[in-house]
């Protein structure tokens, strides 16, 4: 152990591997990093590239999505960390066109600057868990059931059954919830999911008609935010006139962008100037370019036809 932080990732898709070393580089005096990567499928590229963070690399069978790994890599590695960072490569869109993937990383390790914060965040006692303001979420759907077996089953209180994280990416205090979660524990829950069959690149969420599908994958999802004090991060934002939503928005180092509050308001920075930025946004139809001028620090104002 070289720091008192890990980033524990788990990477199925390993097209992804070169987006995360990009985020982790910057932050490789700061973090340990523990990689998971299927055992099932070539991964001798992305072991070297992450050979150069100096990462604990295991290789783990396909079962559980990302939270069984998590889960093994947190009981393996967690008892030398006060705090670690969850993330994974998650490919699917929120809203049909919302990167949540981005959203979630850059809040969590974005920069050394944004670590710096959510660490001092997580240092704070009554903090035991933190992730993004706007993937905040409560609802259980039909996980109500394994959501209720399974934190009687490992003993988890119900003072904090509110908010979890939408994406299961977080930064989280690593005693707390290895007060849950031991070797044992996450055998036993290995042998849940594969008796409910929760294996493959991804278990749905719902079937083809839309009807919610319940899986031990998806409680757990929910519990790892109610096994504590979950806390929203704070970002630097950017402040914008001229319409009427978004009014804070933060742009991603990979220029995308999205409103601090509203996952459901998101696009991109296509071009950019000193004093001008081009944002094409994907939640409005039809999608255009759109210009706004930088008037102030941190603050932009859209530039309609007469001002221009």
């Amino acid at each position: 152990m070289r720091n008192n932080t890990a980033v524990f990732l788990h990477l199925y898709h390993q097209d992804q591997a070169k987006y995360f070393y990009d985020y982790l580089y910057p932050i490789k005096d700061k973090v340990d990093v523990c990689v998971t990567l299927p055992d099932s499928i070539d991964c001798s590229v992305t072991n070297s590239m992450f050979r150069d963070l100096d990462a604990n690399i295991d290789y783990v069978s396909n079962v559980g999505g990302d939270i069984l790994p998590f889960l093994k890599t947190l009981t393996k590695y967690g008892s030398e960390y006060d705090y670690f960072f969850k993330v994974h490569s998650k490919k699917s869109l929120l809203h049909r066109f919302c990167n949540w993937r981005e959203i979630l990383v850059y809040e969590l390790i974005g920069s050394s600057e944004i670590l710096d914060q959510n660490l001092r965040l997580l240092n704070n006692t009554f903090i035991d868990s933190i992730g993004p303001l706007c993937l905040m979420m409560n609802h259980d759907r039909c996980h109500k059931p394994h959501i209720y077996f399974l934190m009687n089953e490992l003993g988890i209180p119900f003072d904090n059954y509110s908010h979890f994280v939408g994406g299961t990416m977080f930064g989280g205090c690593s005693d707390k919830y290895l007060k849950y979660f031991n070797t044992k524990v996450v055998n036993y829950i290995e042998g849940l999911m594969i008796d409910n069959e929760e294996f493959g690149r991804t278990v749905k969420d719902q079937d083809v008609n839309g009807r919610c599908i319940t899986t031990n994958i998806h409680a757990l999802e929910r519990i790892f935010g109610y096994i504590g004090n979950l806390y929203p991060i704070t970002m630097p934002t950017i402040t914008v006139n001229g319409i009427k939503s978004p009014k804070q928005i933060v742009i991603t180092k990979n220029k995308e962008v999205y409103c601090h509050n509203d996952s459901a308001i998101f696009g991109n920075v296509v071009e950019e100037s000193l004093d001008e930025l081009t944002i094409i946004w994907k939640h409005k139809r039809p999608r255009k370019k759109e210009i706004y001028k930088k008037t102030a620090e941190n603050t932009i104002t859209k530039v309609t036809n007469d001002s221009r």
